[in-house]
């Protein structure tokens, strides 16, 4: 049975039953194995669930915009977590694990997860980024992705002001890029965004802060 999973439907659970979606803060390894012997055991037959880590929970429900997880600790995660369910699970049980938000802030489109009844199967679907299809497209997918980072930049910020680094890591990117840099500026521009030490924009100890334009932006 083709089981097509859209992220954003997937995290407002709008597509899955609150009974097989968890939020997760962080890699926390003990309750993350916990949940995933609860799924891999299937007591209600449910077909599984779908444990979602870097966003909040709040009595069941999603804290927006995401916490996200540092870039550099993902291999690290993704490695210790095989090895706990190689070692730890028995039988064997291998859940699949996805990065998804580097596709979504380049502009790329949605990835499809098909699977049949018994789950014996998995098949990803990566379609191709509208940017490569032609030289007619290129530009739109240019802007569209300019308009996604800049979209993800000021979520980050609607609970707390971030330094750059941190920023780039929620962006999915470990340096700068022209786009990225771009983004910045032209957030800055708009008065969406501002310094914490205007007089001092390359301080050491820089951040950035949300304006109230900022926010009206996103409503």
């Amino acid at each position: 049975m083709a089981l097509p999973i859209n992220i954003n439907e997937l995290i407002t659970g709008s597509i899955v039953e609150s009974e097989r979606l968890e939020f997760k803060r962080g890699w926390s390894k003990e309750s993350i194995m916990h949940s995933i012997c609860a799924f891999a055991n299937d007591f209600n037959n449910w077909g599984g669930g779908y444990i979602i880590v870097g966003i909040e929970d709040n009595n069941a429900r999603p804290v927006l915009p995401p916490i996200g997880l540092e870039v550099n600790q993902i291999d690290k995660i993704y490695k210790e977590l095989l090895s706990l369910c190689n070692q730890e699970i028995h039988p064997q049980y291998t859940p699949r694990v996805e990065h998804v938000v580097s596709l979504q802030v380049n502009g790329s489109p949605e990835v499809m997860f098909d699977s049949n009844e018994d789950r014996s199967y998995f098949l990803t679907t990566l379609k191709i980024h509208p940017g490569f299809l032609s030289g007619a497209d290129h530009g739109a997918a240019v802007e569209n992705t300019a308009d996604t980072i800049k979209k993800v930049i000021l979520q980050s910020l609607l609970k707390d002001s971030l330094p750059k680094v941190k920023i780039l890591s929620i962006l999915g990117y470990s340096k700068m890029t022209k786009t990225v840099r771009e983004a910045f500026n032209r957030l800055l521009e708009l008065k969406h965004i501002q310094y914490t030490l205007p007089d001092k924009p390359k301080s050491k100890n820089q951040k950035y802060v949300i304006t109230e334009l900022g926010k009206a932006s996103l409503e």
